[in-house]
């Protein structure tokens, strides 16, 4: 809480790699920007700032430089855990949405946040709650969101280092998956380790996978290996943080925080005169491997989530996937692409959105948003913005219908399907079998997916392909809802209604999209005219606004226009900018109209 009878401003609270900065960074101060973005766009910090008495410029860049040099963070801005630790405790964040640091414990107000896998001392744990150093001051997190790492003061493996494999490296450092082929007295580095107790597989050597420690030895050793595993030498990348707060708003005390979370130095610019440093951070640099590295791969059985969940994993990151939605793959080839391009890749063929923030890869359904109740309206004229911008998008064309069709080049085999705005799909459908309880196959996954996108999910198995009792479930639930024969059997009567829903007044002489894609099946092919179609027409109608600052507007909330002719309707959020400093602090939003009929 404000005082009430101070003026009403923003503040900012910044930290550099895990220091506390705040106060040595206000008297630079010119802007802070964070920009969150809703989906394929890196979210990103930046800061410019006076650099007059070359402060910046000399001082804090060179240690920055020579740090980049040497593989080491500069002194001056070293995280607490960033050398092995003796003679105590050490923990690693395991929420996968990241943690709150509070003031106090229970209900102490909200100073922070820590990113999952983030590495701790904790100076003691009572009631719940574990105590630590943040940024310079006392915090506390809860217990059951940490776990204890076994570390050990001995000299162990860096981040880096040369080293020498030999056996069979894994699918990750669980052991999980068929290993891969072995190797023997090949030099890497080391570009990953996973300090967690009673990991089998902890060290990562550049693309090959993961080894056990006796697989391991470093380049100038003759000896196995056998150094224990300990604390990373350094954190990995120059992590920048920073926290907006609205003091007193509205005259009543009461204060609004707005949390960026975890950002890694990205770029650093000098301009002049008059001496200014820029300094942009982003959620995802450019030097990660999940980002950096083309890799050629060939990806079998799997699901969407597994994909995802196993790059996060090799690249030190958590994964949040929050779709119903979960494509499987018979096979996909990764070729010469990157981890996040092709990961991005195949989201958009998924109608997935992802995300990366706070160290967490986010994979979710766009439609799902969209539906929520709006937070705001913007009516014409009401004075809450200062500048707007209405304009029509990229799409000049308004498509009703997307057709895809594929032909086997192998087979001549033709697979085509049409999806209709409003739900209406078209009536050529192909035969298909009647399946029951015990069958399998893409047909059975062919079903499943149209079960899901009308609304009746498979929760804990999924698009598995195989008919066992939650599907045979679903399969009556939308029987009984479509006025059919309740039997939990998939007959033609079933497939039709599941394949075919039809929709009074539909104009079916508006524009279709054409796409000539690779389908296995005609509901892949259905589900792709779906997704192409949204893609293609979600950049229709956009707008901006600029509003005095406002922490409550974020991506991926929806509001309502009122009053603006043809761009009246609902709208999501795609971007929100949050810029504080300068001649005042403000809040701008880019908007997308909302797509309905899909």
């Amino acid at each position: 809480m404000s005082d009430k009878n101070q003026a009403r401003r923003v503040r900012v609270e910044a930290a550099f790699a895990g220091k506390d900065i705040t106060r040595s960074l206000l008297p630079y101060l010119k802007t802070i920007t964070y920009t969150d973005n809703e989906e394929d766009e890196t979210d990103d910090l930046q800061f410019q700032l006076h650099d007059r008495e070359g402060v910046w410029l000399t001082g804090w860049l060179g240690d920055v430089f020579k740090a980049a040099v040497t593989q080491a963070q500069p002194a001056a801005a070293t995280a607490p855990v960033a050398t092995a630790v003796t003679a105590t405790k050490m923990y690693r964040v395991t929420s996968n949405i990241g943690l709150y640091v509070r003031s106090g414990p229970g209900s102490g107000g909200n100073i922070g946040t820590l990113v999952w896998g983030a590495q701790i001392v904790v100076k003691s744990i009572s009631n719940g709650w574990a105590c630590i150093d943040f940024r310079g001051k006392t915090g506390y997190v809860s217990a059951k969101y940490i776990a204890e790492i076994s570390v050990s003061n001995t000299a162990g493996w860096v981040f880096g280092e040369k080293v020498t494999v030999s056996g069979q490296p894994q699918y990750s450092s669980y052991g999980v998956g068929t290993p891969g082929a072995a190797v023997s007295n090949r030099t890497g580095h080391i570009t990953g380790l996973n300090l967690a107790s009673g990991i089998k597989y902890p060290i990562h050597v550049d693309q090959m996978g993961w080894f056990a420690e006796s697989q391991v030895k470093k380049a100038d050793d003759t000896g196995g290996g056998t150094a224990a595993v300990t604390a990373p030498a350094r954190v990995p990348g120059f992590t920048i943080q920073a926290k907006f707060v609205r003091d007193n708003w509205h005259g009543d005390g009461v204060d609004k925080v707005l949390d960026s979370g975890q950002f890694e130095l990205d770029a650093v610019t000098c301009d002049g005169p008059p001496a200014v440093i820029n300094i942009k951070a982003t959620s995802l640099p450019y030097g990660t491997r999940l980002r950096q590295t083309e890799k050629n791969r060939a990806w079998e059985a799997v699901s969407l989530s597994g994909i995802a969940k196993e790059m996060a994993r090799n690249g030190g990151m958590a994964c949040l996937f929050e779709s119903v939605y979960d494509p499987y793959y018979e096979r996909q080839e990764q070729v010469h692409t990157s981890d996040i391009q092709f990961l991005s890749e195949l989201c958009h063929r998924a109608g997935i959105s992802l995300k990366v923030i706070n160290n967490i890869i986010v994979l979710f359904d766009q439609t799902i948003y969209e539906k929520k109740a709006p937070v705001f309206d913007v009516r014409r004229g009401d004075g809450t913005y200062s500048k707007y911008r209405l304009q029509t998008g990229e799409t000049r064309t308004k498509y009703t219908s997307c057709r895809v069709s594929y032909t086997d080049p192998a087979t001549g085999k033709k697979i085509e399907a049409i999806f209709y705005m409003n739900g209406c799909r078209s009536n050529a459908f192909p035969q298909r079998p009647t399946l029951r309880r015990g069958s399998k196959g893409q047909d059975v996954r062919d079903m499943q997916k149209l079960l899901v996108d009308r609304g009746y999910p498979l929760p804990k198995h999924g698009v598995d392909g195989l008919f066992g009792p939650e599907t045979e479930s679903a399969v009556k639930s939308f029987q009984r809802s479509n006025k059919l024969s309740v039997d939990g059997v998939c007959g033609p009567k079933t497939w039709a209604a599941l394949e075919s829903t039809t929709t009074d007044g539909l104009n079916r002489n508006g524009q279709q999209l054409e796409i000539t894609a690779k389908v296995a099946s005609y509901a892949e092919a259905l589900t792709l005219a779906e997704k192409m179609l949204r893609l293609r027409n979600k950049k229709g109608l956009t707008a901006s606004f600029t509003f005095p600052f406002d922490p409550g507007r974020v991506a991926g909330i929806t509001c309502t226009l009122s009053g603006w002719g043809p761009w009246s309707g609902k709208y999501i959020i795609t971007q929100a900018k949050h810029t504080a400093g300068g001649s005042a602090s403000t809040t701008q939003v880019s908007l997308r109209q909302v797509l309905e009929g899909y």
